[in-house]
């Protein structure tokens, strides 16, 4: 069963790895998973996330970042020390079973460490169920922005379909069950 799902999983891979796209598909895709190394394009979005916050939620909005916050930083803390340390996948790039079968990975992106869960699936997902707990229409654009930087991490090389999926899911769990825990404790109610 593993080695039909990791087949299934590998050739996905190989397929969306080496799609041809228009040229501002390729350079997004390239780009929008390093926003965050960037401290401009970090701010940025960090202004604009705390100003729809603010104007849908006035001061409350404070509280709902700082959940947010604590939901990202628990899930970026498990899937890095927790999850990738237990799984130790190696990622598409360095995968000697890909390696055997002269199957060619095009690395776009610089990544390291292990593959399994993707960190920038788990936290970006994290942060739309947290915010999804408090406004569903404010969550769509962050869920966009997730499925996106999701797929770039699989068309880039540096992560495999199930990583992401994993990554997802991980994600979606903090992102739930955290904010649920600090609308119980904080009484803060969703819009």
């Amino acid at each position: 069963m593993w080695e039909y799902l990791r087949s299934l999983d590998e050739n996905f891979f190989l397929w969306i790895n080496h799609l041809e796209l228009p040229q501002a598909v390729d350079f997004v895709l390239r780009n929008i998973g390093e926003l965050h190394r960037s401290w401009i394009s970090g701010s940025i979005i960090l202004v604009i996330f705390l100003f729809f916050l603010f104007l849908r939620f006035w001061f409350r909005g404070i509280a709902i970042f700082v959940v947010c916050s604590v939901a990202v930083g628990f899930c970026d803390w498990g899937g890095h020390a927790l999850l990738k340390q237990s799984f130790q996948r190696e990622r598409p790039f360095v995968s000697q079973h890909l390696a055997l079968q002269n199957s060619v990975v095009i690395q776009r992106t610089q990544a390291g460490g292990y593959s399994f869960p993707s960190n920038h699936a788990s936290n970006l997902f994290a942060w739309a169920r947290s915010v999804q707990t408090f406004s569903f229409v404010i969550s769509i654009p962050i869920y966009i922005l997730a499925v996106v930087v999701s797929f770039s991490r699989i068309y880039n090389g540096v992560h495999f379909p199930l990583d992401v999926v994993g990554g997802m899911l991980w994600g979606l769990f903090c992102g739930l069950t955290i904010s649920l825990l600090a609308q119980k404790i904080f009484r803060l109610e969703s819009r």
